[in-house]
């Protein structure tokens, strides 16, 4: 059953990634009818974020009350309604609208998949599924641009949004049919059957305060940045820059979700196998993931260099897979600082990392609307910016995040983890 929950947790990824790329692939049907510039269209990402990520820091701990089962259900069910909605958008202010509301109700998705993966998987193998998890959204992102590329050439753009609004539905009606809620051990489920106390705010902050924890938020701010320009501006760099035709950008962008995929689920297994024979975070988790913000920063600089169709496709591909580590790789430590609100701890997870997504379109817009007259060096500038963060970001995990520290682990979850073993 556990690969099952996976598998539908996979594929609403997928649907939730489908929803935010529409627009992206959709951007200059969209910013041409309803005459929008580059800083409009940067804050109408940076909105969506803003929505995903406040709203995301509730998400998760509401999974703990009412389970993953309904509220996903209800999420979905809203998409559905969101992308539906669109058919009628005809200003810019309704547009911008649509795009709060989304974020608002795609927030809570992760933080809820992260909080059901710890109920499933074992501590040796929730690197690996939170792995296949973020690879159902850059899929959804990259492998499904052909098709929304022909949906949005082939109908009205609008009817593309309907589209993805149906599939969503088709989603939540094998969910209800199929999908169940259990924790991962008899030992599991006792202890979070147990009535959950009151939240301290002292106790949240001790946590927060650990260099393992803040520093760590800090790598998937950072990965996510770049994740975020992928979704948001790649489709029109290659459009503007790289010279290539809606239908090439949908094959190209195929290119990047199947490359950064591989690495991503191949990093994250080897850091499970480390794991497995070192049972050191530090090791299996913390290195491999200042070791990847270090390779996916030399993959950016290389496209501000290389700007040959092949070399940027494979640079971006790379720099993403190496990008989405962070977003998988150690989220089991992450989970395992408040064990008990292990849907509270997801929520601020996913909500520092989208902030990332907040920042990163609002800044790429500036930048190209200051420097219209060249686009090439303002997409240049804005690699750049996030590779200067990853160097930084990677040398600081290096130095001074050790969650192998007694003080910086929730010692009840390794406890709880040690005896499911």
């Amino acid at each position: 059953m556990r690969w099952l929950i996976l598998v539908f947790l996979f594929l609403g990824m997928l649907i939730n990634w489908i929803d935010k790329s529409v627009t992206g692939y959709a951007v200059l049907w969209i910013m041409e009818e309803l005459n929008m510039g580059y800083i409009e269209w940067g804050l109408s990402g940076s909105l969506f974020f803003w929505c995903y990520a406040i709203v995301a820091l509730f998400g998760g701990s509401i999974s703990d009350k009412i389970g993953v089962k309904k509220l996903l259900t209800i999420l979905l069910i809203v998409w559905s309604v969101l992308q539906f909605s669109v058919a009628f958008i005809a200003t810019v202010p309704l547009f911008l609208l649509y795009r709060c509301l989304l974020g608002a109700f795609e927030g809570p998705f992760t933080p809820t998949s992260y909080n059901s993966i710890t109920k499933w998987f074992g501590p040796e193998s929730r690197g690996k599924a939170n792995s296949i998890l973020i690879s159902g959204g850059i899929l959804g992102g990259t492998l499904c641009v052909p098709l929304i590329v022909w949906a949005l050439e082939s109908y009205e753009w609008r009817m593309t949004f309907v589209i993805s609004g149906v599939i969503s539905l088709i989603w939540v009606v094998l969910w209800v049919t199929f999908a169940k809620e259990e924790p991962v051990s008899p030992v599991e489920k006792l202890y979070f059957e147990e009535a959950l106390p009151k939240l301290r705010v002292k106790e949240l902050l001790d946590v927060l305060r650990q260099p393992a924890c803040y520093l760590t938020l800090l790598a998937l701010f950072a990965a996510f940045w770049v994740l975020s320009w992928t979704s948001i501006w790649m489709p029109a760099y290659l459009l503007q820059v790289i010279k290539l035709s809606p239908v090439q950008v949908g094959y190209a962008a195929m290119a990047v979700g199947l490359a950064s995929v591989t690495v991503s689920i191949s990093v994250s297994s080897f850091s499970d196998h480390l794991f497995k024979k070192t049972q050191s975070d530090r090791k299996s988790r913390v290195l491999v993931l200042a070791v990847s913000l270090l390779l996916s920063a030399v993959c950016l600089w290389s496209i501000t260099v290389n700007q040959s169709t092949i070399g940027v496709i494979i640079a971006i591909g790379l720099a993403s897979g190496f990008a989405m580590v962070a977003l998988s790789v150690p989220i089991p430590f992450l989970m395992n600082f408040m064990p008990r609100r292990k849907g509270l701890m997801g929520s601020i997870t996913v909500s520092s990392y989208n902030l990332g997504g907040v920042v990163a379109p609002i800044i790429t817009g500036w930048i190209l609307d200051a420097y219209k007259d060249n686009l090439s060096f303002a997409y240049n500038a804005s690699l750049l910016i996030i590779a200067c963060f990853f160097v930084i970001t990677a040398v600081l995990l290096a130095i001074f995040v050790n969650p192998d520290r007694p003080k910086e682990k929730g010692n009840l979850s390794y406890s709880i983890e040690a005896t499911n073993q």
